[in-house]
């Protein structure tokens, strides 16, 4: 299809292409095609030679997504795997701390030796319809033939058959090969192959670099090609170019899918206010379309990041909207009691404690009335800590004293275990020891029934008689 002049036959292309002899290399000067020497090994390869075997390195992690890219690449067919390229010498200590990207036996993204699958004429004649469907053809079983070496954890080998896919969509269109850059890419940087990821970001770059006058489909690809591999700036810097061609057309989906991934983009790096304000572009949005479970989603969003940059005001903010929202709709009443709980704590931390205890007491309320009796128990102790930080143990053990009937309600054990514990501690900063020990003993009773922390109250009730008979 492709072959002509002094092309030899291939017989199946696939395995011709792996049986050209390797010792001949070619690179493009003035477009013109010449042979250079003998290809020196790769620096990147993990291979080793042991007692004459060939052994390939640890298996690399592998997440759903490689998995995914791996069975979808076995998909296309069944094919022989060809004969692989003789074992290259093991490295040696030079090589690997000279590794330089910029080296010509260094660079596997360059076509350097010769290309049975591309005709002659390329790169000067571009390649017709029909000759790019028939290369797509054979580019989907090379990357079948890498998927089975990587399955059987042959890295190296399976990334010198991805690399040359990566050559070949070169000759079919910009976006196909960002969009296979950034597939291998972030397979790359899954199984924790730093040199392979830094020769496919370079090349990003490159393109990137070259094409400054690009079309928007290529825009879109490289964003998304950059996000893969972890080039967070300039993925950030690509989605908010496109994302200005769509403020430009008015297109809202478009607008909210681009704020969506740099709302994500921002947060896996930590940049919260950057976050922020992504979510707040993407909470105008919904409301202007009257979205309220987007409303809903975008204001948890915020609550999260506001509370992640101590913005306790603006996270109060966003709760009472969500509250008002969870109102409206009947089968939402119970997200009313936890949001109320959590409003409250916000007020703590900010200092504004008559504030807290009206929500604590609010999140009680609403948590007994819907028979959220363990949320209705955190809400007491929310409420009792309140009061004993502020000077008032008296009126927390009430508190206290009331909690456990909501463990009752809510046949938990284990946190009326904890409630008679901290009981017995608010007791004996009282100096009352006789209601001190009977909290302690009431613990252990629930303790033994639990086979947990049985020697804690022991020590508890000991300490408590010891402190007693000191005192008096």
């Amino acid at each position: 299809m492709f072959l002509k002049g002094k092309r030899k036959p291939r017989g199946s292309q696939v395995g011709a292409a792996f049986r050209y002899p390797a010792t001949h290399l070619m690179h493009w000067q003035d477009g013109v095609k010449g042979y250079v020497g003998a290809r020196k090994p790769s620096p990147y390869s993990s291979s080793r030679i042991f007692s004459g075997k060939h052994i390939t390195a640890l298996p690399p992690r592998r997440g759903f997504l490689t998995i995914a890219l791996l069975l979808g690449a076995l998909t296309v067919g069944l094919l022989t795997p060809p004969t692989l390229a003789q074992v290259e010498r093991p490295r040696t200590a030079d090589e690997v701390e000279e590794f330089d990207p910029d080296a010509e036996f260094e660079r596997p993204l360059e076509f350097r030796d010769l290309e049975p699958l591309l005709p002659d004429s390329w790169p000067e004649t571009p390649l017709t319809a029909e000759q790019k469907r028939e290369l797509e053809i054979e580019i989907a079983k090379l990357e079948a033939i890498a998927a089975q070496q990587w399955l059987a954890e042959a890295g190296d080998e399976a990334f010198d058959i991805w690399y040359r896919t990566l050559r070949l969509h070169q000759a079919l269109d910009r976006v196909s090969e960002v969009q296979a850059l950034g597939r291998i890419g972030e397979l790359a940087w899954e199984a924790d192959r730093p040199q392979d990821v830094q020769v496919i970001t370079r090349r990003l770059e490159t393109i990137e670099t070259e094409n400054p006058e690009r079309p928007l489909e290529l825009t879109a690809a490289l964003a998304k090609s950059d996000a893969q591999v972890r080039l967070y700036p300039n993925a950030v810097r690509l989605y908010e170019e496109w994302l200005v061609a769509a403020d430009a057309t008015g297109d809202l989906v478009t607008q909210e899918r681009i704020l969506l991934i740099l709302a994500e983009l921002h947060r896996n790096w930590f940049r919260f206010e950057e976050a922020i304000a992504a979510n707040l572009r993407l909470l105008a949005l919904a409301q202007n379309q009257f979205d309220v479970a987007n409303m809903q989603t975008h204001r948890t969003t915020l609550v999260y990041l506001y509370e992640e940059t101590a913005q306790w005001t603006e996270a109060i903010a966003q709760q009472e909207a969500l509250f008002e929202s969870y109102l409206q709709k009947e089968g939402e009443r119970l997200k009313l009691a936890p949001l109320r709980l959590a409003i409250g704590r916000n007020h703590d931390r900010i200092g504004e404690g008559e504030a807290a205890s009206a929500f604590f007491q609010q999140a009680f309320d609403l948590a007994w009335l819907n028979q959220q009796y363990a949320l209705a128990s955190d809400a007491l102790t929310e409420l009792a800590e309140l009061y004993v930080r502020n000077g008032q143990p008296d009126t927390a053990l009430t508190i206290y004293q009331e909690q456990l009937k909501a463990t009752d309600y809510a046949y938990d054990q284990y946190r009326k275990m904890t409630t008679f514990d901290r009981l017995g501690q608010l007791y004996l900063e009282l100096q009352d020891y006789r209601e001190a020990i009977a909290a302690f003993e009431a613990g252990r009773a629930i303790a033994v029934q639990l086979g947990h922390r049985e020697a804690y109250f022991e020590d508890r009730i000991q300490a408590a008689q010891t402190e007693s008979f000191d005192r008096f």
